[in-house]
């Protein structure tokens, strides 16, 4: 029944017909000692809303659910932007009336439980306020920015988040098969009905939008989630080994059991910011282990609205998501692990490792590199030209395994180039800033960053040594950046043959292709090995020498980017590009300690194995073993 309808006699508004605030002022309210139903029916009767419990009701546990029940309501009818809302407890006082009390998300995730149910709280709505507003891009992230840090976990929390988790993992409630797929299905759920606010989080943050955000990192994430729960089983089942005939097999029974490795910190980055996050951890959660996630701050929507999911879906006592800058980061890095999962820049890697040396703690390096591209005079260039530009460009070029530059043969460089740019049009239109596909610098900082180091070194359409073949233009209060593509020698001194840039940048240079296997091997082995090598040929001899005499974290024939989405292809770098794999069953191995079990009987103890060790003795050792 609609609220308009109940008795309002006893209720002590002071001005009941007053017009109702913004949206965003109602939820600025903090810290005030207020008659709540008085205040939340007037809300309610402004919006036609409808609630199961009257005003007349004033138990301590009907408000409780009342209140709950609102929230609900609010939630759906007022929908808050990520960087916006606040969370909320409430204190009954002796009299029925309620305080409101502003709390950090540590705080409420702490007071949620171990409940997981998705029933009590729907998903977090859409808002699309702020798609339409008429700000810049770099004004609005500005915004953001500082909104987001009201979010922020205080540092000084950051030891009792993490002696909590230690206590939760030591209490063995991870263990049993049936909670960890609980926490799975969780996550699934998460996933599934946050999809809309996902996106438009992704949207916010990168322009990521449409099918682009759902197939780079939700429909991911919910394939290797689906793939988890499926297999869990299986996966923890222990493996007999089998035992030397000298033990006597029928009396020693050997074997390999999985085991958690305790508890685990995640540490993600923002170019992509759901799948980074979220990857890793259902490794952690089907491996047993206790997880928190601290993802990147620059992705300010996303990991704002991951800080609001998190203690709606996951039990916050073995998995909790924290927030804020690199003081935090710094705080979280001189606690023991278990295991440090990171996944960023080289630099940031190094820095990583070096401190998890102090506990001898193992990590795993999800880095980056230059990841070449090498097209012969064999491949189609069409089909090559559509899927490099597909790799390269995605997510505006801020993709740690996005093809960083092209050595191609020279008698296919003109018709490379040319389709290249042919490509850019088909995918993004004449006007590439107006597509909805084309993603943003993530910040100012990187946008500078990136445009600087162009200018710099002088990039131009008239330069020959280093020459602008297409794009080129910037807007700096959109952060954006046109696909561009640069050409030069391949002896050529520019960073953009040294450096992993980051940005739509795609450099092209070219050899006869008498020369290509060994000028491009040559060029490979004179920089750290890459995360990711692309070949395009149709040459099985040239394919083979590409194969085995190059180091590279993965090799992809005629494609780009597309082993990420293989679950059973084990991803991950080598030398500075990375140390450990993940995904699928490999995720689950990183956060497992495989434990060596050997079961003897008790009804035969052999003496020969013991000293003294006499003559006969001896001989019957060495004749046997």
């Amino acid at each position: 029944m609609p609220i308009s309808q109940y008795h309002l006699e006893s209720m002590t508004c002071s001005n009941p017909d007053q017009k109702l605030a913004e949206r965003n002022e109602i939820w600025k309210i903090h810290n005030v000692n207020i008659p709540l139903y008085c205040f939340f029916t007037h809300i309610l009767i402004s919006n036609n809303c409808e609630v199961a419990h009257t005003p007349s009701l004033i138990g301590t546990r009907s408000l409780r659910t009342f209140l709950r029940e609102l929230l609900h309501l609010l939630d759906t009818k007022f929908p808050i932007p990520a960087t916006h809302i606040s969370h909320y407890t409430f204190e009954m006082s002796e009299h029925s009336e309620a305080q409101i009390h502003e709390t950090t998300p540590t705080k409420l995730g702490t007071q949620a439980g171990s409940d997981t149910s998705k029933k009590l709280v729907p998903p977090i709505p859409v808002d699309p306020i702020l798609v339409r507003s008429s700000k810049s891009r770099k004004e609005m992230r500005a915004e953001s920015i500082e909104l987001s840090k009201t979010y922020y976990t205080p540092v000084s929390s950051a030891e009792t988040i993490h002696n909590q988790l230690v206590a939760s993992f030591q209490s063995y409630k991870t263990l049993p098969l049936e909670y960890r797929l609980s926490q799975l299905h969780a996550l699934e759920n998460l996933l599934q009905e946050n999809e809309q606010a996902i996106e438009q989080a992704l949207a916010l943050d990168l322009n990521r939008v449409g099918p682009n955000a759902y197939i780079t990192e939700i429909s991911t994430l919910r394939h290797e989630v689906k793939d988890a729960i499926k297999n869990l089983p299986k996966w923890m089942e222990g493996t007999k080994v089998p035992t030397p005939l000298i033990h006597i097999p029928f009396l020693t029974k050997c074997s390999i059991v999985p085991e958690p490795i305790g508890t685990v910190l995640i540490l993600s980055p923002w170019n992509y910011p759901i799948m980074l996050a979220l990857h890793p951890l259902i490794g952690a959660i089907a491996a047993g282990c206790c997880a928190l996630v601290k993802p990147s701050s620059i992705s300010c929507h996303v990991s704002t609205l991951l800080v609001r999911l998190f203690p709606r879906y996951l039990d916050p006592s073995c998995y909790q998501l924290v927030t804020g800058g690199h003081d935090l980061a710094d705080k979280l890095l001189t606690f023991r692990w278990d295991h440090i999962f990171f996944t960023g820049s080289v630099e940031v890697g190094r820095t990583i490792q070096e401190k998890a040396s102090h506990f001898l703690c193992p990590v795993t390096l999800e880095l980056g590199g230059k990841s070449p591209c090498i097209v012969d005079a064999s491949a189609n260039i069409d089909v090559a030209a559509r899927r490099i530009a597909m790799g390269k460009w995605m997510n505006a070029g801020q993709t740690c395994v996005a093809p960083d530059y092209v050595i191609v043969c020279d008698e296919k460089k003109d018709e490379l180039v040319t389709k290249l740019k042919e490509c850019i049009v088909q995918f993004f239109g004449a006007e590439q800033q107006k597509s909805a596909d084309f993603g943003r610098m993530v910040s100012e900082k990187h946008y500078s960053k990136c445009v600087d180091t162009f200018r710099q070194e002088g990039w131009a359409p008239d330069n020959s040594d280093k020459k602008v073949e297409f794009g080129g233009f910037i807007d700096e209060d959109d952060l954006y950046i046109q696909p561009t593509i640069i050409t030069c020698s391949i002896d050529s001194d520019t960073r953009f043959l040294r450096e992993e840039i980051f940005a739509p940048f795609l450099l092209i240079t070219s050899v006869p292709n008498s020369e290509l296997s060994q000028r491009a091997k040559e060029f490979i082995h004179a920089r750290p090995k890459p995360l990711s090598m692309y070949v395009f040929s149709t040459d099985p001899a040239f394919k083979e020498d590409m194969l085995r005499h190059t180091s590279s974290g993965s090799l992809t024939f005629n494609e780009t980017v597309l082993q990420l989405q293989i679950s059973d292809l084990p991803f991950g770098g080598v030398g500075e590009s990375g140390m450990g794999k993940y995904h699928g069953k490999n995720t689950f191995e990183i956060f497992t300690h495989q434990k060596s079990v050997l079961d003897k009987t008790n009804k035969f103890d052999y003496d020969t194995r013991y000293p003294p060790y006499t003559s006969e003795k001896t001989e019957t050792i060495k004749k046997h073993i």
